[in-house]
């Protein structure tokens, strides 16, 4: 089985409209969410709070540009990553501004945002981040990290926000699209239970060598278990075609509180499928269909 044939592959295209909207989103939230960043950073100087923020602040920046992209129509998961890579590096330098800011005037209901960027140019930031590294920025168990150690700590900070900013960027159009009616393609239903998948690696290369037939074929579940897998229909609502699911184990368990929580892992993702086979696997009397 040729697995392009087997799989929904996006066409890769990303229009000026997408990049546009992609820049824009993702500098708003830079702004936005790098003033938060800064000033929280500042009052919060603690090693284990800013892990938090920093992450935070990335997701944020990221999900804006992805986002932007998505409401563009992207379908290029290249060139966005490319872009948010830039706004990554942009909302870092954002963060250190408004840090800086907040060492010096330390009131961010006064900010003049022209005057505080010709201030804190790149070349004034390096500078300042010099005289601080000479005798640190915060301190923890005792130990206040200076020179290389705090370079250290800057370079992975920097590291985690631009990964995280690419990565949820990329992750919000990693959707199905419709190019014949140009518009994303939702979820239609899940479809469960079936048997759980104890060898996923095993499963997905039968998948692969045997067609969609081994999906079709598989005996569901009478009752519901704690573990089992279960099947996810996306349809174009417009045309009613591009049919494709998605295969995932589930486990159930109960948190510390009691509460029933779902751990699910993606096995075969947006597995291409035609109207006959969408119409077996939601007839089949033994499985519980999800709208």
């Amino acid at each position: 089985m040729n697995q392009k044939s087997l799989y929904y592959k996006p066409s890769g295209s990303i229009g000026p409209v997408a990049i546009v909207l992609s820049v824009v989103f993702g500098l708003i939230a830079s702004l936005i969410l790098g003033t938060l960043y800064g000033y929280m950073i500042y009052y919060l100087p603690f090693i284990y709070f800013n892990f938090i923020i920093v992450i935070l602040y990335g997701f944020g920046v990221g999900s804006a540009t992805g986002i932007g992209a998505k409401f563009g129509k992207a379908r290029n998961s290249t060139v966005l990553g490319l872009i948010a890579l830039c706004i990554g590096v942009l909302s870092f330098y954002f963060g250190w501004v408004s840090w800086m800011h907040a060492l010096t005037e330390q009131n961010v209901l006064k900010v003049d945002l022209i005057a505080v960027f010709s201030k804190f140019n790149p070349s004034h930031v390096y500078s300042m981040a010099s005289d601080i590294a000479q005798t640190g920025a915060w301190s923890i168990f005792g130990w206040t990290p200076k020179g290389f150690s705090l370079y250290l700590v800057w370079g992975v900070e920097s590291l985690m926000i631009i990964f995280l900013t690419v990565v949820a960027a990329v992750v919000i159009i990693d959707e199905p699209f419709c190019e014949r009616c140009n518009t994303w393609i939702q979820e239609d239903s899940t479809i469960s239970p079936y048997p759980f998948i104890e060898d996923e690696e095993n499963y997905k290369a039968s998948l692969e060598k045997e067609g969609v037939e081994l999906v079709l074929n598989q005996a569901k579940l009478e009752t519901s278990e704690a573990k089992f897998s279960e099947y996810q229909l996306f349809v174009c609502k417009m045309c009613n075609s591009n049919q494709m699911l998605t295969v995932s184990n589930v486990e159930l368990s109960l948190n510390s509180e009691g509460k029933e929580e779902q751990a699910k892992t993606e096995i075969a993702k947006h597995i291409l499928l035609d109207k006959a086979q969408i119409s077996t696997l939601k007839s089949d009397p033994n499985s519980d269909v999800i709208s």
